[in-house]
């Protein structure tokens, strides 16, 4: 069975996430309790993200706690997200790259997008840490670590062609970006 990418979040339940999990290649035991709480303190412009928490029936290496995300249910948001590639970019990062770039990344656990529309569904492991604020912004320690991260990512694939041939990434120099076509 394909599991139903998600309109909202609030429609995630013990059973989606049941068939999403096993569809995914896990292998969930009984799902007893899923409870869907907005991530505190982000305000999505494009998207719902909310942190998903699962009580199991039985043990589990499955995580108690997981990041849900998808396009908001409203249809300028979806626009805005399809001219943006958001979700095609994030879905297709998870599906072919976590493993090269050579980071400690969060795992995605269940990764839907449909190109045709941009709806997109991922859980991904939820990794605690500083909470930070957008408009306070951060020590210049951390942002230090956080360039240095940015680098270390990018630069291992500096000037690689093997990325011209990934369907979700951008070709800032293909000929139909330079012509103003996506």
């Amino acid at each position: 069975m394909l599991t139903e990418i998600l309109s909202t979040l609030d429609a995630l339940s013990a059973e989606w996430l049941t068939d999403a999990l096993t569809t995914a290649g896990h292998a969930p035991p009984g799902i007893t309790r899923v409870e869907t709480t907005p991530m505190d303190g982000f305000v999505g412009a494009l998207g719902e993200v909310a942190i998903v928490t699962v009580d199991y029936a039985a043990p589990t290496d499955l995580p108690r706690q997981f990041v849900a995300k998808c396009p908001l249910d409203d249809d300028t948001a979806r626009s805005y997200a399809g001219v943006m590639l958001s979700y095609q970019r994030e879905a297709g990062f998870y599906r072919t790259m976590t493993d090269r770039v050579g980071m400690d990344l969060a795992r995605c656990y269940v990764n839907l997008f449909d190109p045709r529309t941009h709806h997109a569904t991922l859980l991904i492991e939820r990794v605690d840490g500083e909470k930070g604020d957008l408009l306070e912004g951060t020590s210049f320690e951390r942002l230090h670590g956080l360039v240095g991260d940015l680098a270390r990512m990018h630069g291992r694939f500096w000037m690689d062609d093997s990325l011209t041939e990934l369907d979700w990434l951008v070709d800032w120099m293909g000929p139909t970006l330079r012509s103003g076509i996506r």
